[in-house]
């Protein structure tokens, strides 16, 4: 069976680091070295917009919970928890003194998971 492109766009000046795809497969989102949080409908195949301002840093790690909520990690030692339903930033979780290489959300929704340069793991 051949694999068929469903869509290849450039989106981003710099390189992208993380994707991810909602529950539903209704969103995709991804980010990189230009420290903005791409939002692409899936069904569509159209950009919903971008979220920017919030990381200081390159996009390390995407992760969706459900279709509720989005994590993401940054080069700038943080994770930023988005609301799927109006894409705000409800809440920044620091801890780390390197850049989050990557994250994970317990089944739950209740735990996070993060990985860092600075040797650590913090559950939040």
């Amino acid at each position: 069976m051949e694999a068929r492109l469903a869509y290849g766009f450039h989106v981003a000046p710099g390189s992208l680091r993380a994707v991810a795809i909602s529950g539903s497969g209704k969103y995709f989102v991804c980010g990189g070295e230009d420290e903005v949080i791409r939002i692409f409908d899936m069904q569509t195949n159209k950009s919903c917009g971008d979220l920017s301002a919030t990381h200081k840093g390159s996009i390390t790690a995407l992760q969706f919970y459900q279709d509720s909520f989005l994590l993401s990690a940054s080069d700038d030692c943080t994770v930023c928890i988005w609301r799927i339903s109006d894409w705000s930033c409800i809440h920044i979780l620091g801890g780390h003194k390197r850049a989050v290489n990557g994250l994970s959300i317990h089944p739950s929704g209740k735990l996070a998971l993060s990985v860092s340069k600075d040797n650590t793991m913090k559950v939040s």
